[in-house]
């Protein structure tokens, strides 16, 4: 078997850590855009509205909760699918 399917341990590794960037760069991309909204609706941060900022920061709060619980959570599954997909592969590769 494995002169048909001969994947390497370090391409394995490489994708692994080119997923874990690009997760990284999501994650870190979403919370500077929170940042910057929520900057922008205090009282002196040029989009302040008073009955709207309140309920703006309120959708920023439940991103963050969203980003914190879910989306993570969701990286960090995708990257173990892809670890446990790459070990059956070797396993497969490494066979007679």
């Amino acid at each position: 078997m494995a002169q048909y399917i001969n994947m390497q341990q370090t391409e394995y590794d490489e994708i692994q850590t080119k997923l874990a960037a690009i997760h990284e760069e999501i994650l870190t991309g979403e919370e500077t855009i929170r940042n910057k909204i929520a900057e922008l609706i205090q009282i002196e941060g040029g989009f302040y509205v008073e009955k709207i900022s309140s309920n703006v920061d309120l959708l920023l709060s439940r991103m963050k909760e969203v980003s914190d619980a879910q989306l993570k959570t969701a990286f960090q599954n995708t990257e173990q699918a892809v670890e446990a997909f790459a070990d059956v592969i070797i396993q497969i590769d490494t066979a007679d």
